[in-house]
């Protein structure tokens, strides 16, 4: 059964994920403008605004984040957006990867009561694009030397979802 559960209390599986992304190379792929070490990976996780492990059964298959949430107090109410993310363990399959970024998605407009997400992806990551368009985000894009990948800037795509998107789209 997949679940997904809270990973901020959890730097054992944090340092895990992170070792396990970084010796299999995606590290840079999942941390595009971080450069850091896993002390700071681990401070980070601590500090943003929500990250969760997705599970299969007992087994990490990846974690979703979102961070930079704002809320802006508009004349007609509040307004909310944040900045989502997702990195997935070598041993998480297509399938499982949808399920589970679907999953996080919907968890996460809800627990944080967002109207909007958002996300960068570099024009070179084309499976992650391919991911991100099955998982139900609209792309914009290429913003031309917009981000960093592998140490280099280079373009990117804004990922981008509302609320009633996700809704519209999943029910």
């Amino acid at each position: 059964m997949l679940t997904i559960k809270s990973l901020k209390d959890n730097p054992d599986l944090i340092a895990l994920w992170y070792l396990t992304l970084l010796g299999s190379g995606r590290a840079s792929k999942v941390f595009q403008e971080f450069s850091g070490n896993l002390k700071t990976v681990i401070q980070w996780a601590e500090e943003i605004d929500y990250i969760k492990g997705a599970f299969l059964d007992d087994t990490f298959i990846g974690v979703g984040f979102v961070e930079e949430v704002k809320r802006l107090y508009l004349n007609d109410g509040v307004y909310s957006k944040a900045r989502i993310g997702f990195g997935f363990m070598p041993n998480c399959n297509v399938f499982q990867a949808l399920q589970s970024g679907k999953l996080i998605v919907t968890d996460a407009f809800d627990e944080l009561k967002l109207d909007y997400m958002f996300g960068f992806t570099p024009e070179e990551n084309q499976q992650a694009l391919a991911y991100i368009r099955r998982v139900g985000f609209n792309l914009y894009g290429p913003i031309p030397q917009f981000t960093a990948y592998n140490g280099n800037c280079m373009g990117s795509y804004v990922s981008h979802m509302s609320r009633k998107e996700w809704t519209e789209k999943n029910h």
